[in-house]
């Protein structure tokens, strides 16, 4: 190589934009170009000499006998953290070879933005996905409100014709003479009182509904919690099938000022939770209060939580299941947090299931 080509050479080399080492066979650096000496602040000549091992500060028991940084081929890539930069790096290795040497190429990129960004849009994209759960629980609830306001008109008018025939029918029954006819009476009575049962039900049910899912989403309501516990189980009660048993403690609690609609929507997705892990067994709701906290606590014996995935269970979109969003946990560890409270999971696979919320009796901007 003439001496204008090594220069030209030369040139080229010192102006690429990524780290650029050249290692030999033994792995020591034999060329450096400028960004090296700049990135790492330490001359090019001082650097050649030097294995990667050395200059990145990394573990070469772990490379065996290999250059740490060395990839089986162009296209793959190896990411590592650079304590002394602070800064994530990524390295590609080319390998140059021919008869009288082995050498390779490596070219070393800065990815710490790239790591930044990724990490931002990770939040943006959670962020975004909690703002999207919070209108589809308002639009829920003003749809549930709706629905819930039609229906129980004509339960009124139901309720009020009830209330008259049942009073023509005792007038009925001080002119009627007869024990048959009597008889007939008693019984269209008692027809009209399974009637009103079953009005008084649903009115039950679709103001439960309403009050589930509040539609002023960001309100904040002194609470009784127990109370909440219990609508989301007469919305639950379907899902009980006949072997799965459900025993209560729910104890003495203060109110406490909190979004009901959303923790509702926590007390849903543990209970549903606990309710699809097993097909039989028994599930335990006690809630007490203590040292200024509110505790609840749901037990199952269902099938448990393999220990390799505990640590992803409050990841959005991680799920086990086939028919999940993965937003159950996530979502629910947020709301609690919004209280100023916390939740704890211990779970062994093929054991069962322990969750523990705790909300603090003075929380503050809850739901905000």
């Amino acid at each position: 190589m003439g001496k204008t080509q090594r220069y030209v050479w030369s040139q080229v080399f010192d102006s690429l934009e990524d780290m650029i080492l050249v290692v030999d066979e033994h792995h020591k650096i034999i060329e450096a170009n400028k960004k090296c000496e700049e990135y790492l602040d330490i001359e090019v000549e001082d650097i050649k000499g030097n294995t990667c091992e050395d200059l990145f500060d990394l573990d070469e028991a772990e490379s065996g006998d290999k250059c740490p940084l060395m990839t089986d081929n162009s296209s793959e890539e190896k990411k590592f953290y650079h304590a002394k930069t602070d800064s994530y790096l990524l390295a590609r290795s080319y390998p140059l070879s021919n008869d009288d040497m082995e050498w390779t190429i490596h070219q070393i990129q800065d990815v710490t933005k790239n790591k930044d960004i990724s990490e931002q849009l990770n939040k943006y994209k959670n962020e975004t996905q909690e703002m999207i759960q919070s209108e589809k629980m308002a639009s829920l609830g003003r749809l549930v409100s709706g629905v819930a306001h039609e229906i129980n008109n004509p339960l009124g008018y139901m309720r009020s014709s009830i209330g008259f025939i049942m009073e023509d029918i005792q007038e009925l029954e001080k002119v009627c003479e007869g024990k048959k006819k009597s008889e007939l009476l008693d019984d269209i009575e008692d027809n009209l009182d399974m009637y009103l049962e079953g009005i008084n039900k649903i009115t039950n049910i679709t103001e439960i509904l309403r009050n589930f899912v509040s539609p002023d989403i960001d309100s904040e309501v002194k609470t009784d919690l127990n109370e909440n516990i219990r609508s989301t189980l007469t919305l639950l009660e379907n899902e009980f099938r006949e072997n799965i048993e459900l025993k209560k403690e729910l104890g003495d609690l203060p109110e406490v000022k909190c979004n009901p609609g959303k923790m509702n929507q926590v007390f849903m997705n543990v209970i549903y939770n606990a309710l699809q892990s097993m097909d039989e067994g028994t599930i335990e709701i006690r809630t007490w209060a203590d040292s200024g906290d509110i505790f609840i606590r749901i037990k199952d014996n269902g099938r448990g939580i393999p220990e390799d995935v505990m640590n992803k269970i409050f990841d959005p979109f991680y799920t086990t299941k086939d028919k999940s969003t993965g937003l159950g946990l996530s979502v629910s560890y947020s709301i609690v947090k919004e209280h100023d409270g916390d939740i704890q999971i211990e779970s062994e696979e093929g054991v069962g299931t322990e969750v523990t919320i705790s909300i603090p009796m003075e929380v503050k901007d809850a739901g905000k």
